[in-house]
């Protein structure tokens, strides 16, 4: 919320070693110091940084929704959780990696290897917040949080959950690093790439992708009143194909992922043509598959506090049909939270403050 007030958000610089040179990428990383204001140190000894995300973002959104530890208000034994991530714990993952290859099978670290999966955040959390209902990992790259919401619904739907904490987590990486030095560096000089550090949402013809990390959570239950705290999940979709009607309704505002990826940028160059009440935040968290999250999170909040969020400097005057200036109410009742794949692919969320008769998901 506080990198919706409009302030410039850039990320920071990460060093990385390249040809025996020490090289500053820009990469949008977390800080979990936090966390120790939920859990013990002794508690955490053993978690790496990727579970560390998602404890720390999913006790914050607890916290939000005024659920405290440990937990009365929910039935741990009807609570499903749901993490959606593209990379998994890559981290741990490629140290695991290193530690088989420098020190054989005998020697590879056994706490490495059990971190490295991609269902280590998910059981972490199950472990720490003692919830009984099904847990699920979901990773199909940029659709893996439109997948997560789908299921969330399926779940409370058959009534097989009365709750889901659902979370989009990803972690950076030195591989995450280097891909980017490697395939997106060209043509800017080596002591200048912390410069190139703003991504440019709207500039569809431009590669302008920061990597990044992050942890986005919601609680979602069923419906059980007419205002909940942040709206209504009103739609949840997956699909190969282009939209080509999208059916959005002229007072509905579309979130777009447009993380600066140019190979994804024509799909959304050509929805907007369609649907111009378009708006982007990633420039204020990052590329990463599961930033799709985040565009749920600001949707969210646009919702409860009735109002279109500043929009970033960098995509001012580049889409002409943004031209908000300042923070003010709206009459908008549903926001589509939009993400394309490279090949075309996309997910779409949407979120409402009204309900919608076909569906009583609410956050």
């Amino acid at each position: 919320k506080r990198a919706l007030s409009g302030r410039k958000i850039l990320p920071g610089k990460y060093l990385l070693n390249v040809e025996n040179k020490r090289i500053e990428v820009p990469a949008f990383l977390v800080d979990t110091s936090p966390i120790k204001s939920f859990y013990k140190k002794r508690e955490l000894r053993r978690i790496d940084h990727y579970s560390k995300m998602a404890l720390l973002g999913a006790r914050l959104a607890l916290e939000d929704a005024r659920i405290s530890n440990p937990m009365p208000e929910i039935d741990r034994q009807k609570m499903g959780i749901i993490i959606a991530t593209g990379y998994g714990a890559v981290r741990t993952s490629c140290d695991f990696l290193d530690s088989l290859i420098d020190d054989g099978d005998i020697c590879a670290s056994p706490l490495l290897f059990s971190n490295s999966v991609h269902n280590a955040a998910a059981s972490h959390l199950s472990i720490f917040l003692k919830a009984a209902g099904p847990n699920l990992t979901v990773s199909q790259f940029e659709m893996s949080v439109s997948l997560a919401f789908l299921c969330a619904r399926q779940w409370l739907e058959e009534k097989r959950v009365d709750s889901v904490l659902l979370g989009g987590v990803d972690i950076y990486s030195d591989l995450l690093g280097y891909c980017y030095y490697r395939f997106f560096s060209q043509g800017i000089k080596k002591r200048d790439l912390h410069l190139a550090s703003v991504i440019k949402p709207f500039d569809f013809n431009r590669q302008s992708a920061v990597a990044g990390e992050g942890a986005v959570f919601f609680l979602l239950t069923r419906c059980k009143r007419d205002d909940p705290k942040y709206g209504f999940i009103n739609y949840a979709q997956i699909g190969n194909s282009m939209i080509k009607n999208s059916g959005f309704s002229e007072n509905a505002l579309l979130i777009i992922g447009s993380d600066g990826h140019k190979e994804c940028g024509r799909y959304y160059m050509q929805q907007i043509s369609l649907h111009p009440r378009a708006a982007a935040y990633t420039s204020l968290y990052g590329s990463f598959p599961a930033s799709h999250g985040f565009d749920i999170a600001v949707a969210a909040l646009s919702l409860k506090e009735r109002k279109i969020f500043i929009l970033p400097e960098c995509t001012k005057g580049i889409n002409p049909a943004v031209k908000f200036g300042k923070d003010k109410d709206f009459g908008l009742s549903q926001i589509y939270c939009l993400k394309f794949g490279r090949a075309g692919e996309f997910g779409l969320v949407g979120i409402g403050r009204e309900r919608d008769k076909t569906e009583f998901v609410n956050l």
